[in-house]
């Protein structure tokens, strides 16, 4: 995949935002989909399951974004950085950080971010 690498810095640059879509992880050839996903960012996305990969595990994201009237699939690597637990509040989970997105999903993931009000400084 070429695209843009991401680094990350300051982790609450962005503020996430609330977005329920379905989620497709392909890891070793085998894809899972996950139906449920909480929120987020330019760096990542949260997914609610009760079977989280193993953090460190590496592989590629599809989503289809939708912003306003417009949509459009994004592809990402990813990673797993971490689990959670569920608890009284919240489902469990895993935080899976993009590693790389291709141009044009960047543009689209920054858009749909922008749209559902994920930008403080903008």
């Amino acid at each position: 995949m070429t695209g843009i690498m991401i680094t990350r810095g300051d982790k609450r640059q962005f503020k996430r935002v609330d977005y329920t879509i379905q989620a497709i992880l392909e890891v070793d050839g085998n894809s899972q989909v996950y139906l449920q996903t909480r929120d987020i960012n330019m760096h990542g996305i949260f997914l609610e399951t009760d079977k989280p990969l193993a953090v460190g595990t590496t592989g590629n994201l599809n989503i289809h974004l939708q912003c306003g009237s417009q949509s459009e699939d994004m592809h990402a690597s990813f990673k797993v950085v971490r689990h959670q637990k569920a608890t009284a509040d919240q489902p469990a989970g895993m935080g899976v950080e993009f590693t790389e997105i291709d141009s044009d999903s960047s543009i689209t993931l920054f858009n749909m971010v922008k749209f559902h009000g994920g930008f403080e400084n903008i």
